[in-house]
């Protein structure tokens, strides 16, 4: 087993440094998008970075070396690894597409000791050129796979570094839709057929509750005008004050309910929702295609345009990161140029 780190000159002046890594009678390459430039006063520190990488991959070759690794796993069978983990995770998740695909394209059993950073490459490239799926659709499925194996690589069955060293397939930037608050208005005042989900969507708007929690949410979970509840997907505790309309929403005329009822009566059948939407929009006049999360982001966005702070945002819509609630930022920034586009023309002369 033996690494080094190397430096390979670029055509710009500058050089990039790679790790020459050979292990098992193979050679492999690890170039770690780092790169030094002749009088640069960074140089000492990337070139340090690159040496602790380095010491880093010398441990984990030591450690597959030495038999963290056993025979007995590496026979073992990835697919029902997977088919295990896929029993804790709700119906409803990418676990299930990716697990489906993963068995469409093995035809077969699969073992960990076939998969390598080849074999990850190649169907990754299945994923993004043969099935149909859309562009975000194969970079889910492929980062769940990625997932399940990083887990089976903490148990022993696989190196990380298998893992990490296969690409990752691009992700395409979705252009995230929103109402709004005229177009709120517009629905609020129009009849739906399906009245409780026109009621529970208008309440998603102004809570920013997914459609599994507006399912499971119970009248118990309502207390001094607070909702308190155990968020499906991340199985995190929140809670998040109702407003005024929100409480309005659930006016019932006085009646008693029983603490365990649900509040929302919601077809399970996730189309049947979104074509009920899809016709109360169109009796509405919103041209804006329909969704049930579409209520989320119409939350995520009246808060911001209303100027409250990104970061009390983010705890209201349980984000574990900031970062995941800075996509609506994106949102705010176009609204701002839109506004400023409106400001009337003159002619000024100097």
């Amino acid at each position: 087993m033996q690494i080094h780190l190397r430096k390979k000159k670029l055509k710009n002046g500058s050089e990039s440094l790679y790790l020459d890594i050979y292990n098992d009678g193979k050679r492999q390459y690890e170039f770690l998008k780092l790169y030094i430039k002749k009088g640069d006063p960074t140089n000492k520190e990337i070139l340090l970075l690159a040496e602790k990488v380095k010491a880093q991959r010398m441990i984990e070759l030591a450690n597959d070396e030495y038999g963290q690794i056993n025979s007995n796993k590496k026979r073992a069978s990835f697919i029902k690894y997977f088919e295990k983990v896929v029993k804790t995770k709700k119906k409803w998740s990418n676990y299930y597409g990716a697990l489906k695909h993963l068995k469409n394209y093995v035809g077969k059993d699969l073992l960990f000791k076939e998969i390598n950073k080849a074999w990850l490459n190649n169907y990754a490239e299945y994923l993004s050129k043969e099935t149909g799926l859309k562009k975000n659709t194969s970079f889910l499925y492929f980062r769940k796979i990625k997932e399940v194996l990083y887990k089976a690589s903490n148990e022993g069955f696989i190196k990380a570094e298998t893992v990490r060293q296969a690409k990752n397939l691009a992700r395409e930037k979705v252009d995230r839709g929103y109402l709004e608050l005229r177009d709120i208005e517009k629905l609020a005042s129009t009849t739906s057929d399906r009245p409780e989900i026109k009621k529970a969507f208008l309440f998603s708007c102004f809570t920013g509750l997914r459609q599994s929690d507006v399912r499971n949410l119970k009248w118990k979970d309502i207390s001094n005008e607070t909702i308190k509840f155990k968020q499906q997907k991340t199985e995190t505790s929140t809670s998040i004050p109702l407003s005024k309309t929100a409480l309005n929403i659930l006016k019932t005329d006085n009646i008693l309910h029983l603490p365990e009822t649900n509040i929302f009566k919601l077809p399970i059948d996730r189309t049947t929702i979104n074509r009920a939407l899809t016709r109360w929009f169109k009796s509405a006049g919103i041209n804006k295609k329909a969704f049930y999360h579409l209520s989320r982001h119409t939350f995520a966005t009246l808060n911001l345009t209303s100027n409250n702070d990104i970061y009390t945002l983010s705890k209201l819509l349980g984000h574990q990161s900031i970062k995941t609630t800075e996509i609506y930022s994106n949102i705010i920034d176009e609204k701002k140029k839109q506004a400023m586009d409106n400001l009337p023309v003159i002619e000024v002369k100097i």
